[in-house]
């Protein structure tokens, strides 16, 4: 193994859960219901999410069109809200430190996120992203998004040209681990409890035989 690849939100951070739970509560939605809106599918399309997060349509654009639909739906919708959340979303130490280990230790890391341009700002200054990784690559600024096999092919790219099965990605949407695999990275699910996943990637990393690309959850 060459390179160890991070998501951002749900990964990095905290889970993103709360997020939605609180604009939801805020604008009498139920929770999944207001999320599966928002999102869609989460397949790459045309939904105006997907859009934003391709650096395609402004966040703004994204606020006045969740208005005018959730106002239908007789919800109360402001998306701005968003911005507060990412004031204050907490980092998973025990993350942040593994990372600086890994480049101790010699592997090439990259952070992979589906983001919003009118985001960086809110994450780029709180997160020391250079002393972390050596590429990042911010679907807003590459026109492509997750799980669209081309941004883990961009990824690898940028690292120097890794070979897919010499690299890891670690993600809490497991349709991202699906098309990260379709390239041929090994993948691993970060849920609530990030110390499973640091301990499956140490397994990994220590080549433990009996996890592959397509064992790895």
């Amino acid at each position: 193994m060459k390179a160890v690849l991070f998501d951002y939100g749900g990964v990095l951070t905290e889970p993103v859960q709360s997020m939605f739970t609180a604009i939801a509560a805020d604008c009498g939605a139920e929770t999944d219901e207001l999320a599966a809106f928002l999102v869609g599918g989460y397949e790459d399309g045309d939904h105006p999410w997907h859009q934003v997060e391709r650096g395609e349509l402004s966040f703004a654009e994204l606020c006045r069109w969740a208005a005018e639909e959730g106002n239908r739906r007789g919800w109360r919708l402001d998306l701005r809200r968003m911005l507060d959340h990412l004031h204050v979303v907490g980092f998973r130490p025990a993350l942040l430190e593994r990372i600086t280990d890994l480049r101790r230790r010699g592997y090439r890391t990259a952070l992979v996120t589906n983001n919003a341009r009118e985001f960086g700002p809110y994450w780029k200054d709180r997160l020391p992203y250079d002393d972390l990784f050596d590429t990042v690559v911010d679907s807003c600024e590459v026109g492509v998004r997750k799980p669209d096999p081309r941004i883990y092919r961009l990824t690898l790219e940028r690292l120097g040209g890794i070979d897919p099965g010499d690299a890891v990605l670690l993600d809490d949407f497991p349709v991202n681990l699906t098309g990260a695999r379709a390239v041929g990275l090994h993948t691993i699910l970060v849920g609530a409890d990030a110390g499973a996943a640091l301990d499956e990637l140490e397994h990994l990393l220590e080549g433990d035989e009996d996890l592959s690309p397509t064992a790895v959850s």
